[in-house]
């Protein structure tokens, strides 16, 4: 497409995308001002079930409960081998393994469309990242919750990471305003640490405040530098929002003028410091494509996905897709490239993993709207796999979609979007929303040269029970009762195994863990 296409009046465009007319703490806060992307549609799905309930009972129809057994799973090489409900709390977010150990974190939101009531906000005994221990010998024997990462009241912790530093195991989440109004500058937003060498007993070490006005801290993840250094390379959405009311010089949602990625030295996890920061506003002259599909937005920065020597990040920037950055030294990212999106595409550039080896990088985009237009291609997000240092400009090599992602009318409940992948040798696992768990083979990454459309083979795949929101009436129905699974993460059996890592012919070795954002914890293995 271009290379640093923004002119003076396509920069203000692109600003004017994702411009909000509230910024002030004195003014309206509103559900477009206030909420994430994910959060703003499954508000919407949520208010949508309650109209088709009514409907429901108005014509004197039972509105029944989706069953929640495990008889009731699909699979394709895969089997259960553990499920914990994690006490029918609801609200779970991602997942991590770490040496025997599940941490599931949380989400929420507050509906400010119905009087700010905070009822999306898990709080008391429900919130917090849960603590499950899994018997490497016999996980279906031994899965029981042993303890709870709090975070503070009003937040949420949805990513969690794990990490030995040394002797010691320490637990990194991400926190985000989540009952009250991110220009509440009392509720704390930012990461957290806890030391968790005795799982059983956390103990809450460091923490790092990111500041107003932005939600906090969206996603992470942990590497060790070649410096030596731990960071977590972390991402703080919409910073770079243009927002009336900021006062200068910043005049964006981050009161400090910073962008979405923030690089943080988590070296002493107890005094946790922020050495960096990018944005495509401020270091990159402006977006680096056009806003595509129903979601226009080429300034929203999600997720962000490090090198194992820790030099390089792939930044998800929604349509302005994946930037990677040399971060050699942490204090100065500078830019390297970005993939660009095709201009019938929706874009909407969620997560990724990287394959060191070969190059590869293997993105998710969450891409809600499946009807399309005209002018965009039909169909919900899916997963790309990207020659990334090819030439000039990263190169697609093909694809991976579900059928139901690809289904040419509307589905009815449920959302078959792609949201996170794993890599697993050549396999990679995406969480996949109502899709489940789904497994490609990308041993040969590039099947059909001709053609950059071409989809990987699907290997395996686990798609666990419908459930509905197990907590109280006023919040069952944020979510359709069908599966919603957010997260996945591949561990081994044993500790020692492969270095602690799991490779595609040990398969039959390794655990899957998934965490459905209703009906909990899943634990899987293959059986090809």
């Amino acid at each position: 497409m271009r290379r640093f296409w923004i002119a003076a009046a396509a920069i203000a465009l692109g600003l004017a995308l994702v411009a909000v007319a509230v910024g002030a703490a004195q003014q309206t806060r509103t559900n477009r001002s206030e909420l994430l992307k994910t959060e703003r549609h499954v508000l919407k799905a949520h208010k949508q079930a309650l109209r088709a309930a009514a409907r429901r009972k108005a014509r004197g129809l039972r509105v029944a409960r989706a069953p929640s057994s495990p008889r009731d799973a699909r699979a394709l090489n895969m089997e259960v081998v553990a499920h914990n409900p994690l006490g029918d709390r609801g609200f779970n977010a991602d997942v991590w393994a770490h040496e025997g150990y599940a941490y599931i974190g949380q989400w929420g939101f507050t509906d400010w469309a119905q009087g700010s009531k905070q009822r999306f906000c898990p709080s008391g005994e429900r919130a917090g990242i849960a603590v499950v221990e899994v018997d490497a010998v016999d996980p279906a024997n031994v899965t029981h919750r042993v303890s709870t990462l709090r975070n503070p009241p009003l937040t949420s912790a949805e990513d969690v990471v794990v990490f030995s530093q040394g002797a010691r195991d320490i637990a990194v989440s991400g926190i985000q305003v989540c009952g009250g109004s991110r220009a509440n500058t009392d509720i704390f937003r930012g990461i957290m640490l806890w030391d968790v060498t005795n799982p059983a007993v956390p103990v809450e070490i460091g923490r790092l405040d990111t500041g107003c006005c932005t939600r906090g801290v969206h996603e992470l993840e942990v590497e060790q530098h070649t410096n030596g250094h731990w960071y977590a390379y972390a991402t703080v959405p919409a910073s770079e929002y243009a927002e009336e009311g900021s006062p200068p010089p910043s005049l964006y949602r981050d009161r400090l003028g910073r962008g979405d990625f923030r690089m943080i030295d988590i070296t002493n996890p107890s005094s946790p410091v922020e050495v960096s920061d990018w944005g495509v506003i401020h270091d990159a002259g402006g977006p680096l494509g056009p806003g595509l599909g129903c979601d226009a937005d080429p300034v929203y920065g999600h997720g962000a996905e490090p090198s194992e020597d820790g030099e390089t990040v792939f930044l998800a920037y929604w349509d302005s897709g994946f930037v990677a950055l040399d971060v050699s030294n942490p204090s100065n990212p500078t830019y390297l490239r970005d993939s660009d999106y095709e201009a019938n595409e929706d874009g909407d550039a969620h997560s990724s993993m990287y394959d060191d080896d070969r190059g590869l990088l293997f993105s998710a985009d969450e891409d809600f709207c499946k009807g399309g237009s005209k002018e965009t291609e039909r169909g919900y997000g899916y997963v790309r796999v990207w020659d990334y240092w090819a030439g000039t400009k990263p190169v697609q090599l093909s694809t991976f979609r579900t059928p139901n992602s690809m289904a040419p009318t509307a589905l009815g409940a449920g959302d078959y979007v792609s949201h996170n992948p794993w890599l697993v040798g050549t396999d990679v696992y995406v969480s996949w929303y109502s899709d489940g768990v789904r497994v490609a083979s990308s041993a040969n990454p590039d099947p059909n040269p001709a053609t950059s459309e071409e989809i990987l083979p699907e290997v395996a795949y686990f798609v666990p029970p419908a459930s509905q929101n197990p907590v109280k009436p006023s919040q069952r129905g944020v979510l359709s009762q069908t599966p919603q699974v957010w997260g996945v993460v591949v561990a081994p059996t044993a500790d020692a195994a492969n270095g602690g890592r799991c490779a595609t012919d040990q398969a039959g070795e390794c655990l899957v863990y998934l965490s459905d954002m209703n009906s909990g914890l899943w634990i899987v293995r293959r059986t090809d």
